[in-house]
């Protein structure tokens, strides 16, 4: 059975979902974008945050953890750092990704914004129901309804139209824009603007929205009939008529200059290609849709101008093919007939019918010759720009660095595993569960026996350094833990579970 990625685009607390667990890839990618969704309107990537480089771009717009009895928010800072807010009725915290102020919304409707000191304090609004934040700007919507921008002092408010319907929030460092449904009709708000646009009629939902405002993915419905949209600026395009509704989303490179769109209907696939200022261009496949990733890495990590291909997993007749997309919109075939496939950055791994783990390297247009790596291998996966392998044979844990001679044996009886964005670190989980967490150990590529961290853990997230956020779980609640590489602290503390 094909085992899928959880996609990490999008980052909030960043729960990546073990390897174990399989999930069809427009499943995962609808998960991450809804992530995005859930930010914009101040409710979380896989995280989507679009990664970036500062230490802002790393933690921006994560949700602060909530006390169990919402006592105390903790706001989580690079290198193991947590700023606490203590205020009864906290729902929801968040920090500006510049890390220079910290929004606060209560359950009266209490809606604050303060420094990362705790000491200046400026009240927003008095009946506020959820918000969406970014350096200089946030969009928070109220008991009566209404969405509502303004400065992070409160003082430059606009006040968006009563009575509208389905809206799409968009947030990003220094941009914040919203599109929005009113009367069937389509309008946008773009970044800092003053007044919003109205685009098209017969709005049925929005898809996709960039954090400037300028383009947007949205779907028509008039007649019976549902026809795809891409509007850039005021200029609108059809992406083709359907007959039912389309289940359509969007992915952006780091700069937003590229737009991978993709949706699926039944086996019918469709991937838009959108680089700004030019013609659209339409991909069709039969199969589903199990991955999306470019020549240069994940698209949110880079930007549009480190990108010449698309690479998609397609499954078909039940199994995996790999194609390669160019830009303009040329689709090629380059593996076929596999298991489970996995590429990135140059390296693919697959898996055949026998379970034969094989390794090979991408030309600029066919695959190299394949070596053979291990027999029976589970749960292929690929780190590090594609630099490190990861895989499981029964209950023991390998890993392999492309152009090494042999993988190496990390560790047996392994339940579950987590590994860092650059592939040098993983933890390893034994004896345990999601529940009731794992006895949690460390190690790193090319060193020996894994270091153990903690026991009844669950790993958040394995840092590239090899620091690692984990819960300590007890009972129905947790604490926030962080391991520095020789021991752990404890940097929030009595959190819910669910």
């Amino acid at each position: 059975m094909e085992e899928e990625y959880t996609y990490e685009e999008f980052e909030d607390t960043y729960e990546a979902e073990p390897p174990k667990k399989q999930r069809k890839l427009w499943l995962w990618i609808l998960v991450a974008v809804l992530a995005v969704a859930v930010l914009a309107v101040g409710a979380i990537l896989i995280l989507p945050k679009l990664g970036g480089s500062s230490a802002g771009d790393e933690w921006t717009l994560r949700n602060a953890y909530i006390a169990s009895d919402k006592s105390a928010a903790y706001i989580i800072l690079p290198d193991g750092e947590s700023v606490k807010v203590k205020k009864d009725g906290i729902v929801s915290a968040r920090i500006t990704e510049d890390l220079k102020h910290i929004a606060v919304l209560l359950d009266d409707g209490t809606l604050y914004v303060t420094d990362k000191d705790l000491k200046a304090k400026q009240t927003i609004a008095e009946n506020a129901t959820s918000f969406s934040l970014s350096n200089n700007a946030l969009i928070y919507h109220d008991k009566d309804g209404r969405y509502h921008r303004t400065s992070l002092d409160g003082k430059d408010v606009l006040d968006l139209p009563k009575d509208i319907g389905d809206t799409y929030i968009s947030a990003g460092k220094d941009k914040l824009s919203m599109a929005f449904e009113k009367n069937e009709n389509l309008y946008v708000l773009p970044n800092g603007a003053d007044e919003w646009t109205k685009l098209g009629g017969d709005l049925y939902s929005i898809r996709s929205l960039t954090n400037d405002g300028k383009l947007v993915l949205w779907t028509a419905r008039k007649d019976g009939k549902y026809v795809q949209y891409l509007t850039e600026n005021d200029e609108r395009v059809s992406l083709g008529e359907y007959n039912s509704s389309l289940y359509s989303y969007a992915m952006y490179s780091k700069d937003q200059k590229l737009m991978i769109g993709y949706a699926w209907r039944g086996d019918e696939i469709r991937i838009w290609i959108k680089q700004r200022g030019k013609d659209v261009q339409t991909v069709k496949f039969t199969g589903d849709l199990y991955d999306l990733i470019s020549d240069a890495g994940r698209i949110p990590k880079v930007n549009a101008s480190q990108i010449k291909y698309i690479y998609a997993v397609i499954r078909s007749d039940g199994k995996s093919n790999l194609y390669q997309i160019s830009l303009s919109g040329e689709k090629e075939k380059v593996l076929s007939k596999t298991e489970t496939v996995r590429f990135m950055s140059g390296n693919v791994a697959y898996l055949d019918d026998d379970g034969d783990l094989y390794v090979a390297k991408m030309g600029k247009k066919e695959l190299g010759e394949a070596t053979k790596l291990a027999g029976d291998a589970k749960w292929p996966g690929l780190y590090g720009d594609g630099k490190y392998l990861y895989y499981m044979r029964d209950d023991v844990l390998y890993g392999y660095q492309f152009g090494a001679k042999e993988p190496v044996k990390i560790a047996s009886d392994v339940e579950d595993f987590q590994v860092s964005e650059n592939g040098r670190y993983v933890v390893v989980m034994k004896d345990g569960n999601d529940t009731t967490g794992y006895a949690l150990s460390m190690w790193k590529f090319g060193g020996k026996s894994p270091t153990k961290i903690a026991s009844d853990g669950t790993v958040i997230r394995v840092e590239d350094s090899g620091k690692v956020y984990y819960r300590h779980i007890d009972g129905r609640s947790y604490d926030l833990m962080y391991y520095n590489g020789k021991e752990s602290k404890k940097i929030g503390t009595d959190l819910p579970l669910n």
